[in-house]
């Protein structure tokens, strides 16, 4: 996916790109909010004011057959007026709000590395709150001298080989692993991530299949605490299964894993998750 700002100007190299990937195009563009991407869409509205609402941006998207993504938030630009961090409250992101049609939050920035653990923190209050809104990751890539293309990318559980139908749904509902190297996918119940699990108070069994070539820690998270943990051997597939206790409200299971070694460079987590949410009777009518 690629995203100019402000333009779609990569479209007219892809008549001449014959190699093994698929290749989308998009654009960046910005508002009081910060920045905001979308995907698949390669047209602009002229009818748009230059500072406009996600909302706007969001209804544009939609209607062209593409994604909203809010693009690393908090991010402040010169001359705005409000705190980005507005933008990603739970009563923005509520159908309604402000931000509320967004649909995606492209959380882990390979330019903004520092603020993923803050974002991080910040995402889990929604989830506490009953807000899920799926994350993605970017490498928001500008120069071959300082930045590293596909550092965070993202690996999407697709449910049939064509890339260009099974991508968009696979993003809208959270079946996307965002990381700068390692692989793995889990289930909780046999769900996948973005999955919404009505739970019965029987025990929960989580599997997990992960392969980081450096190895490092796969942690296991329901709610906010580490309930299991899998040390991975650098380079080899490692798989297991657990059972935990089910919660008695409703709450989230998500995994990430922890790189064995950081250097200044990176993030502490070298692969993060989107959860499958626990429903606990009374079934919630919306998780947005």
């Amino acid at each position: 996916m690629i995203t100019d700002h402000g333009a779609s100007l990569a479209l007219a190299d892809f008549p001449n790109y014959h190699g093994p990937l698929v290749p989308f195009v998009g654009r960046e563009i910005g508002g009081e909010f910060g920045h905001a991407v979308m995907w698949n869409v390669s047209e602009d509205d002229v009818h748009t004011p230059s500072r406009t609402t996600l909302q706007q941006r969001a209804e544009f998207a939609h209607r062209h057959g593409g994604l909203l993504v809010f693009a690393h938030p908090g991010w402040w630009i010169d001359g705005r007026n409000h705190d980005p961090m507005d933008w990603m409250t739970p009563q923005a992101l509520r159908r309604g709000g402000p931000s509320g049609d967004v649909d995606v939050i492209e959380l882990w920035n390979g330019v903004y590395r520092t603020p993923l653990q803050r974002l991080t923190a910040a995402w889990v209050k929604l989830l506490e709150a009953g807000v899920y809104v799926p994350i993605v990751g970017n490498s928001d890539f500008h120069n071959f001298a300082v930045h590293q293309l596909g550092n965070a990318h993202n690996l999407a559980i697709c449910d049939r080989p064509e890339v260009a139908t099974c991508l968009w749904s696979a993003v809208r509902d959270g079946r996307i692993m965002v990381t700068d190297g390692p692989a793995a996918v889990f289930t909780v119940n046999d769900r996948l991530p973005g999955s919404i699990l009505e739970a019965d108070g029987a025990p929960l069994r989580v599997d997990v299949d992960a392969l980081a070539a450096e190895g490092g820690t796969l942690q296991v998270y329901a709610g906010r605490e580490v309930v299991q943990t899998l040390e991975l051997q650098p380079g080899v597939r490692a798989q297991a299964s657990w059972q935990i206790e089910s919660p008695t409200t409703d709450s989230f299971v998500r995994i990430d894993i922890v790189r064995p070694h950081q250097a200044p460079s990176q993030t502490p987590i070298s692969l993060l998750s989107n959860p499958v949410l626990i429903d606990v009777a009374p079934v919630r009518s919306s998780w947005r």
